[in-house]
């Protein structure tokens, strides 16, 4: 009967081992998987913070054309031809 019960408990061990081997690779994994994420978000961001320069970029100079044909439009008298 102690043999038995040694066995059962050696298995019980060797299974609760094996349990914390898995979800160590598991969560290793999904920490890797994060990191990869949180990569490619912070590429995608440095992305955008370029396309969103270039259009700050054009739509000061759209500004300023439309700033000028205002003042155009505005001066009746003809003297800033």
């Amino acid at each position: 009967m102690r043999v038995l019960a040694l066995g059962l408990g050696a298995l019980l061990v060797l299974g609760g081992s094996v349990a914390v081997v898995l979800a160590d690779q598991q969560r290793e994994l999904a920490v890797e998987q994060a990191r990869d994420e949180v990569q490619r978000l912070q590429s995608e961001r440095d992305a955008e913070r370029a396309a969103n320069l270039t259009r700050t970029e054009r739509l000061a100079d759209l500004r300023v054309a439309i700033a000028a044909q205002e003042d155009q439009l505005a001066d009746t008298t003809g003297f800033l031809e």
